[in-house]
């Protein structure tokens, strides 16, 4: 699968995003995310600095989803598979993208099917697997 130079462009230039993830009990969570960066082959790099029920949910459950702020010039939404990192390489990478806080931790979301969230075209429908 390869993301589109439009869907690439709005996780680059969109300056929040909103993460839905679910608890093992089946209630959802959505939280708005500032401190994102895409970071190629189909990955996007997320800080966690504030993160509680988001990251418990993502160690019972990994499947996650995201849609951009700016929807309605990037109708997408974003799902995918997470993995937490607090050393490395990726954790050094959030460290650089946050300037007022130190991160817990860095999320990894591979994204892996889009679904547009266009009401005019396919609203709804898989774009991209």
């Amino acid at each position: 699968m390869e993301l589109t130079n439009n869907m690439i462009s709005g996780i680059k230039n969109s300056d929040l995003f909103y993460l839905a993830t679910c608890s093992n009990e089946k209630i959802p969570n959505v939280v708005p995310i500032k401190c994102v960066k895409w970071i190629g082959n189909n990955k996007v790099l997320v800080a966690d600095n504030f993160m509680k029920k988001t990251k418990q949910n993502i160690l019972d459950n990994p499947h996650v989803s995201f849609v951009l702020k700016e929807a309605r010039e990037y109708p997408f939404q974003f799902k995918g598979k997470v993995k937490i990192y607090g050393k490395g390489e990726y954790f050094d990478e959030a460290v650089k993208m946050v300037e007022k806080y130190r991160p817990k931790s860095a999320l990894v979301i591979e994204i892996n099917e889009i679904y547009s969230v266009n009401s005019k075209d396919k609203p709804g429908e898989l774009i991209l697997k």
